[in-house]
Order: C-alpha cells, then sequence, then structure tokens
C-alpha cells in the first residue's frame, strides 16, 4: 500500500533540520482529548525554544482519532500522524513512533496528560545530566499525586508493577506513571529488541534498557488522573504480556533486534488534505 506523509513545518523550519526532541503521542480511542493533548504539547515545545517534532500514532480508533489529529497539521509545527489499520496495542504504537522519530531526544507521553507536561523538562535534564532514559514515578517521595485514580486502577497497577519487578525486572519502581524519555540511540536500541505490544511495553522497554547497558534515571512527578479520556489499562493481557516478556528475557537471544520493516507494517502516514471530516465539528476547534 503507498504511504503518505504530510508534515506541516514552521515557516522558518528548514525540511532537513534535525530536531532536538520528538514527542510520540500513543492514541486509542482518544478523539475528544487529542486536541488538547496536541495543543499542550506544542506549546511546551514552543515555551523552550526548542526544534520539535510531534508524532502521533493512532492505533487503529474507530472514533477517528488520526482524523482529529490530522486537521491540527494546520495550526501545529512539525506534527506527523500515521496509523495502525489494526489495533496492535500501545506498545506497538510507542515502537512504531520511536522508529520514526528524528529528535535527539525522544519522549514518549501519554496523550491523556495525567503527568504534568511541564515536568518533562525534568526527565530532559536527567539526559543531559548522563542518563541514557528517564522515566516519571510516582512512586518518589517528591512525588505529587492530585486527583487519585479509581480503586480498580489502583489495585489493577499496584499488582501488575508488583508483577513487573518480580517478572521483568525493569529496575523502577513505577513502570506505569505515562512519561520516558530517551537519548535517540538508545531509544532506538531499546525499540528494536522490543516484542511486548500491549501495556506491559514499558516495564519491558526498562528491562531491555539495563540489559544493554544503559543508564535508567527515575524522576518526581505531578501527576493527576485526567478527568476525560484516561489511557485503558488491560488488566489481564498486560500480566499475561509480563510473564511471557520475563521468559523472553532470559533467552541471550531476545537481545537481537528486529527488522524494522517488520515493526511498521501495516502503518500510514495520514494526510490532512484527504483525512475525513466525520468528526471535525465535535472535536475542532472553531
Amino acid at each position: 500500500m503507498e504511504q503518505k506523509k504530510f508534515s506541516a513545518r514552521g515557516p522558518h523550519e528548514p525540511a532537513l533540520v534535525e530536531p532536538s526532541l520528538t514527542i510520540v503521542l500513543a492514541l486509542e480511542d482518544q478523539a475528544q482529548i487529542v486536541g488538547r493533548a496536541l495543543k499542550t504539547t506544542v506549546a511546551y515545545c514552543t515555551e523552550r525554544g526548542s526544534t520539535a517534532e510531534v508524532i502521533v500514532v493512532d492505533d487503529g480508533s474507530t472514533d477517528g482519532s488520526a482524523e482529529v489529529a490530522a486537521r491540527w497539521t494546520e495550526h501545529l509545527q512539525s506534527l506527523q500522524v500515521v496509523r495502525h489499520h489494526k489495533r496492535r496495542g500501545r506498545g506497538a504504537a510507542a515502537r512504531t513512533g520511536v522508529l520514526l522519530s528524528r529528535g535527539r531526544k525522544v519522549i514518549v507521553f501519554g496523550a491523556d496528560l495525567a503527568v504534568a507536561i511541564e515536568d518533562l523538562d525534568g526527565l530532559v535534564d536527567a539526559l543531559d545530566q548522563g542518563a541514557d532514559i528517564a522515566v516519571a514515578s510516582r512512586a518518589l517521595d517528591d512525588s505529587d499525586i492530585g486527583r487519585q485514580a479509581s480503586m480498580l486502577r489502583r489495585m489493577s497497577e499496584g499488582v501488575l508493577t508488583a508483577a513487573a519487578r518480580c517478572l521483568v525486572h525493569p529496575g523502577v519502581k513505577d513502570s506505569f506513571c505515562g512519561a520516558h524519555a530517551y537519548l535517540r540511540g538508545a531509544a532506538r536500541a531499546v525499540a528494536e529488541r522490543a516484542h511486548s505490544t500491549g501495556d506491559g511495553w514499558a516495564a519491558e522497554w526498562l528491562a531491555i534498557g539495563q540489559r544493554l547497558g544503559l543508564q535508567v534515571a527515575e524522576c518526581p512527578v505531578r501527576w493527576a488522573s485526567p478527568e476525560l479520556g484516561e489511557t485503558k489499562l488491560r488488566f489481564l493481557p498486560t500480566l499475561a504480556e509480563l510473564v511471557h516478556a520475563g521468559r523472553r528475557l532470559k533467552n541471550v537471544e531476545y537481545l537481537a533486534p528486529l527488522p524494522t520493516r517488520q515493526t511498521l507494517a501495516d502503518t500510514s502516514f495520514v494526510d490532512a488534505n484527504m483525512a475525513s471530516t466525520r468528526f471535525r465539528s465535535r472535536y475542532e476547534p472553531h
């Protein structure tokens, strides 16, 4: 299938400029929040004067998330939207975004904005101070938790966090917070070796990073459960994924990189001019 790419660049930004930062947003039926997420993300980059690109990866959404995101290319600089034509999982979406990224630093960030976007500065600072990977963590003393998630969500995350420590050994206290930052080389090295496609991806990525000898830093964060568009957490599939990842990590051959072509199969770029207008009046600003 022919892939078409639409890249929105600012008037003074050459096509081949290497971005200082790439922010990857993974979407799954979150059309109602993607506009807010994109406005907040690009405002963050603009305020800091960084040359940045934003990559939205829509994981087989049925609510028009990709089309809504693509409409923002006329408003936002360096935004590209790609779509998985069938649902492959949040881990697969993160991997697609990382493998398409060009930034010297890469942040995978939750579109529900549960993590305060200003706290991405702490992750970037950790990279500047020598870390290869920096992860936001609610488990540190300096973290500030605002609106709590539901009791069921907290219990599910608690069990999955304990399972990740026992099975995968990610080396951090909280691998489900929603924001990870990588130096470009580290991001690609990990993403090329990752097998998890679902919600257990973050724990696996961190475990792979440590097995590759990468330096991982855990950073405090301000976090609040979103009122709208919360990222789903599939408990049983994630638990099963952690079990399988733990088994794979015992195999040395597991750390061999996967072909990028295999990873990006069935992924296409979304052209804003060709995007459906079905959801435009409801979700796009006037």
